[in-house]
């Protein structure tokens, strides 16, 4: 058996495999604990569940922007490495992932589960699930109730997609202009939309095009990238858990 673990900044996934066979999948919000605490509270999750003791497991390998905290972890590897090899598993038919997370975006053009292109958003947080945040704060909203809300506008409007400040000063004029709301919201999913879909374009994606990440939860996001790509994206089952996925196939072979 092998593990694979996905520290992110938000969310902590970990993953449990025999050989080809998922046995168990958590994740677990990073809240105040570090992430070495979040790590082994996440992989005694999925040892409950897939009714194994943690002695069991032979290999784990960690992946995800917290990867140097989790020393539990014998391996460590590339997201975009893990990303190729898990969505290959998830969807053999995958020749590009989209992983839109919580501060950081990428795409990744694969090739039977490696990586070929890799393309990741620059520093600022306006490609990333942080902007819907801040879109979310500023109209009194839960990040949750943005999807469905974008879906009941029939418009939008511009707002500023590269500085998730400039964004937020946009918001707020429009605001006072009284502006739906909805119509605000759906122009926030389209400019988070626009910013990762420049990211496709770089690696030179191909269909099928496979969803990643939290964002990918969202309804508002999907329609605006479906909009923008011209079909529908595929989201997998178990695609939150892609990069911990294949970090724990890698595990069987590095």
């Amino acid at each position: 058996m092998t593990a694979g673990i996905d520290a992110g900044i938000n969310n902590l996934k970990a993953v449990i495999f025999r050989d080809q066979e998922l046995l168990a999948a958590k994740v677990v919000q990073a809240g105040t604990n570090s992430v070495r605490e979040t790590a082994q509270t996440a992989l005694d999750l999925a040892c409950a569940e897939a009714q194994v003791d943690f002695s069991e497991i032979a290999r784990v390998c960690a992946t995800g922007q917290g990867q140097g905290y989790v020393p539990l972890a014998r391996d460590q590897l590339a997201e975009a490495t893990c990303l190729a090899r898990g969505i290959y598993w998830l969807h053999p038919g995958a020749k590009t992932v989209l992983d839109v997370g919580a501060q950081k975006s990428l795409a990744v053009k694969c090739a039977e589960g490696r990586p070929v292109k890799i393309r990741a958003n620059a520093r600022c947080a306006s490609g990333s699930g942080r902007y819907l945040e801040m879109a979310a704060d500023v109209l009194g909203f839960t990040i949750d109730e943005l999807g469905s809300i974008s879906l009941l506008a029939d418009e939008y409007v511009e707002l500023e997609n590269t500085c998730t400040v400039f964004a937020e000063s946009d918001i707020i004029t429009l605001v006072h202009a009284r502006v739906k709301p909805e119509t605000i919201i759906k122009g926030a999913h389209r400019a988070l939309a626009q910013r990762v879909y420049t990211l496709l374009l770089h690696v030179d994606w191909e269909e099928d095009l496979c969803l990643a990440g939290g964002v990918a939860w969202n309804v508002g996001f999907i329609k605006e990238l479906t909009d923008l790509v011209g079909r529908s994206p595929v989201r997998p089952d178990y695609f939150e858990f892609t990069a911990a996925i294949g970090a724990a196939l890698a595990a069987l072979t590095v």
